[in-house]
């Protein structure tokens, strides 16, 4: 857990993002992730108290999982806001998770912190894939950069809501 969690899950809530409807811009982030780092699954999530939830995904229904099942939740405590996961089989922290050994199966992940303006992590831009592979550094500088234009539409959209609420 973060050291400043209730500020954190405060700031993610003030989002107003979790459980919404699916948006074009998120969409794109998630397109154009798969396409840089030439991955088959490309997801938007956020990490609520006890649950990751998926604003944009492609090639999964669902990233729906238990916070001490995800990969995300790890993301955001990671050092320098990227994890990387080469080879998930490999790595004894991951090696027995139910989305390593069962449905997605996977075998690789990286991924972004998505921060607020205050610097709280509440969720991630990540690529995953069902075989083992590397991502260059290239490659993980795009997700930081998805990641930070990411952060700033969420903020542009908290505000827009706030200004119609306001006009109303």
């Amino acid at each position: 857990m973060p050291p400043n969690e209730p500020a954190r899950l405060a700031a993610l809530h003030d989002l107003e993002i979790l459980d919404t409807a699916p948006e074009d811009l998120y969409d794109d982030v998630v397109k154009l992730a798969a396409a840089i780092c030439e991955t088959p699954i490309a997801l938007i999530n956020f990490v609520d108290a006890d649950r990751q939830w998926g604003k944009a995904l492609i090639g999964l229904d669902s990233s729906e999982a238990t916070r001490d099942a995800s990969f995300c939740a790890r993301t955001i405590v990671a050092q320098d806001d990227v994890l990387i996961v080469e080879d998930t089989l490999a790595d004894p922290v991951w090696a027995a998770s139910a989305q390593v050994v069962g449905a997605p199966h996977l075998r690789f992940y990286a991924a972004a912190a998505i921060r607020t303006e205050a610097g709280h992590a509440v969720g991630t831009v990540c690529v995953a894939d069902r075989s083992a592979r590397t991502i260059s550094d290239d490659q993980i500088e795009a997700l930081r950069a998805l990641a930070r234009q990411t952060s700033a539409n969420l903020r542009l959209r908290r505000e827009s809501k706030r200004l119609v609420e306001a006009d109303a």
